[in-house]
């Protein structure tokens, strides 16, 4: 089970995704009221979780096993 940090970062980066394809993490420390050194931090380790990748342009995308985990948490959300 993901800790309630881990899965508000999945939930933003699967909306922010889904809105306009791509999620840099200034644009993500602004949808999420963090500063971007916190969000830096927190990419970092879901980097290290295998949850997220980052690419040479600075943007953030969900492996596979994020994409599930984010899924997961988007629907259980929508069901609440």
């Amino acid at each position: 089970m993901a800790s309630s940090a881990v899965e508000e970062y999945l939930q933003a980066i699967y909306t922010l995704a889904d809105e306009n394809g791509h999620v840099v993490s200034a644009r993500l420390a602004e949808f999420l009221g963090f500063s971007a050194p916190a969000v830096s931090e927190m990419v970092h380790r879901l980097e290290r979780d295998g949850l997220v990748t980052l690419d040479g342009h600075k943007e953030v995308h969900l492996t596979a096993a994020g994409k599930t985990q984010a899924d997961s948490i988007v629907r259980r959300h929508r069901l609440a």
